[in-house]
């Protein structure tokens, strides 16, 4: 068996609600090795220095650094983990993020999602 088969998948989560980073932390710290960020700049700070992530739970809608700039940041920067990345969103807004939510249709979670529904996307992208 591979060494990472008995380890606990590494989730990065990047929200800019406090709240729901805190909701993730408490419902997901004894399934996985979390690590939350609260928006997009800080969510490619990170990916920038640390490429082992077996999934990556991304919000749509986030002021500044968008989850559609970081999903383009690690296409450009770190291609092997752009199908490990799973979309949540309260909602699709603007004519940009709308289309992204059509292209990532199979990938896209919509708020509230469920903690079964969290833990089955972590579970389907992670060994991709």
């Amino acid at each position: 068996p591979e060494p990472q088969a008995s380890t606990r998948p590494r989730v990065l989560v990047v929200d800019d609600e406090p709240l729901l980073l805190a909701a993730y932390r408490r419902l997901f710290e004894t399934q996985f090795d979390l690590h939350a960020v609260g928006g997009g700049r800080e969510a490619v700070a990170v990916l920038a220095s640390d490429q082992a992530w077996d999934a990556i739970l991304c919000d749509v809608l986030m002021p500044d650094v968008d989850g559609i700039a970081v999903f383009e940041w690690i296409t450009a920067n770190q291609p092997a983990l752009a199908p490990r990345v799973v979309f949540c969103s309260g909602g699709a807004f603007t004519p940009r993020s709308i289309a992204f939510a059509e292209r990532m249709a199979d990938r896209l979670l919509q708020k509230p999602v469920s903690a079964d529904d969290l833990v089955a996307a972590v579970e389907r992208v992670r060994h991709l």
